[in-house]
């Protein structure tokens, strides 16, 4: 499969799929990468996940919801490129017990 993110290698801001309905990206602390695709990626083959800065993040980022201690960060707006660290294709399930947390 090529990379998905091919598409973006040109362009400033990356978009999910979902945003226009959403109208937000969801995201996850890594500890709580586990916890999310065990729960809401279970009828899913693949995942993208990107690895972010959030002091690079120009778009409104907050911490919202009360299903984890942690809350979830949830970005208001397109994740400008520079903000990604890595992004890695993954295919599940995956068979590692927990994320590389580096």
């Amino acid at each position: 499969m090529p990379d998905y993110f091919h598409q973006y290698d040109e362009k400033s801001d990356y978009y999910p799929a979902r945003f226009e309905q959403e109208g937000f990206i969801h995201c996850c602390f890594v500890e709580q990468i586990d916890h999310v695709i065990t729960h809401h990626f279970r009828d899913v083959d693949d995942v993208y996940i990107l690895k972010l800065d959030q002091t690079k993040i120009l778009a409104k980022l907050i911490v919202e919801g009360e299903g984890h201690p942690l809350g979830f960060p949830h970005i208001y707006g397109p994740i400008n490129m520079d903000a990604i660290i890595s992004r890695e294709h993954k295919l599940l399930p995956l068979t590692e017990s927990k994320w590389d947390k580096r």
